[in-house]
């Protein structure tokens, strides 16, 4: 019977990663849709100005996949509309993140991918809008390491611009043990692995991560911020 039990536990860790790859393979999809569409720009993390959460990448899936759905950021009932949003290995539903809940989504999109506000603010803030602007895939220094996607550990966004604080304890899967199971903000698991999409279109699950890819400057690897397109 332990032997049993043993096996099923085992199939259920296969089977959430690679059901939550499949979902990560699905916003690839959309990525290669949208830089068909708009002459090779990378889908944005950031779509307009307005500064509300209508202006988050999300709408933009939902635009290629669902579009005659309804996306209510910290509703639960979007978890049934947009299942590519929702992860198998995490035990929280979508809701307010001052519940313990995902407010948005299960994934969360580098802010180096692109933000329309990155072309505004003060000089002082030169070095975010350049790592920020909107961006092409053509001009990307090794797409294949550029991260896109990664399983969100921050509650309240969609989107990580800090992967050394917001985003390096993502490891839910592969028995991640999660340490704060009470935050109302960052989740922090240990010692699973982290999915994650890059910029070529494939996805892969990168065990220990937090020790693995420790650095903030993992947000910026594959990308050529100092490349002449865009804003």
């Amino acid at each position: 019977m332990t032997a049993v039990v043993v096996y099923c536990h085992v199939l259920f860790i296969t089977n959430s990663v690679l059901s939550s790859l499949n979902n990560l393979k699905t916003l690839s999809h959309v990525e290669v849709l949208y830089s068909g569409d708009f002459d090779d720009w990378i889908m944005p993390a950031i779509r307009n100005d307005d500064g509300t959460p209508y202006c988050s990448w999300i709408y933009l899936v939902r635009d290629y996949l669902v579009p005659t759905q309804t996306w209510l950021h910290g509703n639960v009932s979007c978890m049934k509309t947009f299942p590519m949003l929702v992860c198998p290995a995490e035990s929280m539903n979508f809701g307010n993140y001052n519940d313990g809940y995902f407010t948005y989504t299960h994934y969360a999109r580098n802010i180096t991918c692109g933000n329309y506000q990155a072309r505004t603010g003060k000089e002082s803030n030169a070095i975010y809008r350049k790592q920020r602007r909107m961006k092409q895939i053509r001009e990307m220094s090794k797409p294949s390491i550029a991260i896109f996607f990664a399983d969100n550990n921050n509650k309240a966004n969609h989107t990580f611009s800090w992967w050394g604080a917001h985003q390096r304890y993502c490891g839910r899967h592969n028995g991640g043990v999660l340490e704060n199971p009470g935050s109302t903000g960052l989740v922090n698991y240990r010692n699973g692995a982290g999915n994650l999409s890059f910029g070529d279109g494939h996805v892969e699950s990168i065990s220990n991560i937090e020790v693995v890819m420790p650095s903030d400057d993992i947000k910026l690897q594959g990308f050529n911020i100092d490349a002449s397109a865009g804003f």
